[in-house]
């Protein structure tokens, strides 16, 4: 009769963990999705039909989504330190840190990835391309683009760094000889570095800039 039930609350505790994941991948779905049609509205609506045209091919494409992804990529932050900080919380509903810890590894493993699209698709599209190799600046000004670029390089380096570091002492022994105290202040430095995230976003992708300054 114990063994019954045990496998009855391990096969209850694998439905509520499935149910856990598949939220989390429908969310991280509408956060890929959601984002790359407004973006595409926005440039319509501003008439920034130059990079959405047929004519860009490739270029307006990957410009469209290295943006798009930026927001994307946000989300992901978000809910990569929201999944690590109710770490505990899920454990206790899943009967299992071995499964909470999957589901940070997971929302970590998706936002590098993002990161890494993000960059690339921007880099190898235009007017990014010369931004960055030709420092053209008929967008808008060198200055506020250079905040906008290091900001982003410096926070993507740190949150790419930190998410791979903590990601091999997903191990418990790793983890405890590291120590808890030093674990907490890494995350507490990396939730003060979003203000750079905070001013990266701000200066393009909300199109501020662009529509200012034409």
């Amino acid at each position: 009769m114990s063994n019954q039930n045990d496998n009855s609350k391990e096969r209850l505790n694998d439905q509520i963990f499935k149910k856990y994941f598949t939220i989390l991948i429908f969310i991280y779905l509408l956060a890929i999705i959601v984002p790359y049609i407004l973006v595409n509205l926005n440039h319509s609506i501003n008439h920034c039909n130059h990079h959405t045209s047929p004519k860009n091919g490739l270029d307006g494409v990957l410009w469209i989504l290295g943006r798009s992804l930026g927001f994307s990529l946000f989300i992901s932050f978000v809910i990569t330190s929201y999944v690590g900080y109710k770490m505990r919380p899920l454990a206790k509903k899943f009967h299992a840190m071995k499964k909470a810890r999957f589901l940070h590894h997971f929302s970590s493993i998706i936002t590098l990835l993002l990161l890494s699209i993000h960059v690339l698709a921007l880099v190898f599209s235009e007017p990014w391309n010369s931004l960055i190799f030709e420092f053209e600046k008929n967008h808008f000004p060198l200055t506020i683009f250079l905040l906008k670029l290091w900001t982003g390089i410096i926070f993507g380096i740190m949150m790419t760094f930190l998410l791979i570091f903590f990601f091999l002492l997903r191990e418990p022994k790793k983890m405890r000889k590291f120590g808890y105290k030093r674990f907490i202040f890494l995350h507490r430095v990396m939730m003060i570095a979003t203000i750079l995230l905070a001013i990266h976003i701000f200066l393009l992708n909300t199109e501020l800039v662009i529509m200012f300054y034409g």
